[in-house]
């Protein structure tokens, strides 16, 4: 229909809200601005004008393209919705949102299953520093319910940087060992502040770039994100998590998941490590950090097999009790992904193809088992006990984008559903 005639408003109103449900937002806002030079007085495409600016942090100009819909048509219901959106986002920035987490209370009455009919479990995807949309998610829950996470799930399970935030919510006070030591709003502090110090490359930086080129070592040393997690996590163990906890690592040598838990740790069943060396295993992302080796066995990140715990925390819940399997309910936090440009389904696959899109492909590949983990998780609970949270990006963005523009960007992504 498009093709067919460029200038029907219902065609390019509707292409355009596809640009936006594939999340091609700088696609739809250049298209849209050329649609309404021929349809000025169509609400429906200042609104989406709006939304798409909205998703490109155009805050002045996605408020003048609201306005201008609610002018044409005052009971546009999404337009007056998203334009709230908008005026939440620009008049609430990071630094003022990080001032209400630091006034922010939580109670701590900690679920038993005697208590309680339902075993809630919180997972966390892996995703390096967009592990910070997860964290900001559970203090917007912690934040709506007065409630801290311990006190609203059994168990909590992290992989990579997934774990961070699960170990943080779920670690035991110094001082009062049955409370929690932080709350949500803290592990977003650690993202914010400290996300530069995860990913930390050695001193020369000019020889040590060029003998990575040759020799293919990490990209960043593993001294001061260890450093990090001791300062945070200090000599406490797995054992001693206020909930179930699960992490995922895979053993570099074998290529086997292992699944570090609370459970066996304390029934005695495994090691009860320390948590700053598992949290050291399950983030040690390839080609971004070296291998970490703990007892006998060198790890890597789990995400590699399990970017998405969700399947290894319904097992683990299962084999600890399976009586609970109808009283499960699942929240599971993704963070951030992107669509691809879909691959031309009738080209030849040869290996210009594969390195002219390798980036697709690695989509394809890493991504690809997390959505059938997905969907199989939703066919086994059904909507009524299992959730799943995800945002989407124009472009992705890398494991360790930790400048400033991209946490804005990813603060307000997170932010724009609370």
């Amino acid at each position: 229909m498009l093709r067919l005639n460029k200038r029907s408003l219902r065609a390019c109103v509707g292409y355009a809200r596809c640009l936006i449900m594939l999340s091609k937002w700088s696609v739809a806002e250049k298209f849209l601005r050329q649609t309404l030079a021929a349809h000025q007085n169509s609400a429906e495409a200042w609104y989406l004008l709006g939304l798409a600016r909205r998703k490109l942090c155009m805050y002045e100009e996605a408020n003048l393209a609201f306005r201008t819909a609610l002018e044409i048509q005052p009971n546009y219901a999404a337009a007056q919705r998203d334009h709230r959106i908008l005026h939440h986002l620009r008049d609430e920035p990071m630094e003022k949102r990080l001032e209400l987490y630091n006034r922010m209370t939580t109670i701590c009455n900690k679920i038993r299953e005697e208590t309680s009919y339902t075993y809630n479990i919180l997972c966390n995807d892996g995703g390096g520093i967009r592990g910070l949309i997860s964290a900001i998610w559970t203090a917007e829950i912690e934040r709506l319910t007065n409630s801290s996470a311990v006190s609203l799930f059994n168990m909590m399970s992290g992989t990579s940087t997934g774990a961070i935030v699960a170990a943080g919510l779920c670690a035991p006070n110094r001082e009062h060992p049955t409370l929690p030591r932080y709350k949500a709003a803290d592990i977003v502090k650690l993202y914010v502040a400290n996300g530069n110090k995860v990913f930390e490359k050695p001193r020369g930086r000019w020889w040590y770039n060029f003998r990575r080129a040759v020799t293919q070592e990490a990209k960043y040393i593993s001294e001061s994100r260890h450093k990090l997690f001791k300062a945070y996590f200090d000599h406490t163990k797995l054992s001693h998590m206020l909930s179930e906890l699960v992490v995922p690592a895979v053993k570099n040598d074998s290529q086997i998941t292992h699944l570090f838990n609370k459970y066996d740790c304390r029934n005695e069943n495994a090691v009860d490590y320390e948590v700053h060396d598992v949290l050291m295993c399950t983030t040690a992302a390839p080609t971004y950090f070296s291998p970490h080796k703990l007892g006998t066995c060198q790890y890597v990140d789990g995400g590699i097999q399990m970017n998405n715990p969700v399947m290894a925390a319904y097992s683990e819940a299962l084999r600890y009790d399976p009586s609970r399997k109808d009283r499960l309910f699942v929240l599971s936090l993704g963070t951030g992904d992107y669509v691809p440009n879909p691959l031309h389904p009738s080209a030849d696959r040869h290996l210009l193809f594969y390195g002219k899109h390798t980036q697709e492909i690695l989509n394809i590949v890493v991504d690809g088992p997390q959505y059938n983990v997905d969907m199989h998780m939703l066919s086994v609970l059904g909507k009524e006990r299992y959730q799943r949270w995800q945002v989407w990006f124009e472009e992705p963005i890398s494991l360790d984008a930790v400048d400033k523009a991209s946490i804005d960007m990813l603060f307000d992504k997170a932010r724009e559903f609370f």
